[in-house]
């Protein structure tokens, strides 16, 4: 829809079609060409749709002058920027800008998973501070990752995602779990990015060292697993509710193990 004027709005494209309608309409409505449109350009109206990332004006300016000049010379909808994987591009250029731009010294951290659907993936993020002190943290990527799951295959997909985004050369730090083939592929990550130090998860050696001590009390947990469900009868139950209140006058559940 056309609002350079309040007066018989008029639509000039629907959603999906082609470029061409607008072009003759700018051309002959309003007397913008190719060669002259840079000069119908008020970059501040459009401040509503600055970057996530920090940007002068001037910047501004420039990212939308050019931004206009693709759609035009390659008689692109403007609806383009609407779409998805434009976008995609667009987050991903801003995010290799940003990278370059504010990034010293970097840490990254990976982990595998497996989703419901049998699909592995494996994550990336990076956090850094930048010289003004302003802390980031961004998902850089998460992936398939084809089976088997070795310390060489994880090594080199984590090496192509670093080249991938320039950080080869500011990496300090990895963070993964435990895992065996996590520990051999920055293991052997470490030989072609010499300087780079795995640090362990400090969530997931928690977890191995409670497990670890769960087995010197078995007996002290099988005990009470009997307990939980001997409780979970209705008779048993009614009867701790009653107990509970002879003695203190409150109802307190048992926790029963996830």
């Amino acid at each position: 829809m056309c609002t350079g004027s309040n007066e018989n709005m008029e639509i000039i494209q629907q959603k999906g079609g082609s470029t061409s309608n607008l072009a003759v309409h700018l051309r002959d409505k309003h007397g913008v060409t190719k060669n002259n449109y840079l000069e119908y350009l008020d970059p501040k109206e459009n401040e509503a749709q600055v970057t996530n990332y920090r940007c002068s004006e001037t910047r501004q300016q420039e990212l939308l002058r050019l931004l206009i000049t693709f759609i035009i010379k390659f008689v692109q909808p403007l609806y383009i920027l609407q779409n998805n994987a434009f976008r995609d591009f667009v987050h991903g250029y801003q995010l290799l800008n940003l990278l370059g731009s504010t990034v010293t010294s970097i840490h990254l951290t990976t982990d595998l998973w497996t989703a419901r659907s049998k699909y592995s993936f494996i994550e990336v993020t990076a956090t850094w501070l930048a010289s003004d002190f302003t802390f980031y943290e961004v998902l850089l990527t998460c992936n398939h990752l084809e089976y088997p799951h070795t310390g060489e295959a994880i090594s080199d997909e984590l090496y192509r995602i670093i080249d991938q985004w320039r950080l080869k050369n500011t990496i300090s730090t990895i963070s993964t779990d435990n895992g065996s083939n996590m520990v051999k592929a920055v293991s052997i990550l470490s030989k072609s990015l010499p300087g780079i130090k795995r640090h362990p998860c400090a969530a997931h050696t928690l977890q191995l060292s409670v497990k670890e001590g769960l087995k010197y009390c078995k007996d002290i947990h099988r005990r009470i697993k009997n307990l939980q469900k001997f409780f979970r009868l209705p008779k048993q139950a009614q009867r701790l509710r009653e107990a509970q209140f002879d003695i203190d006058n409150q109802d307190v559940s048992i926790i029963e193990e996830s």
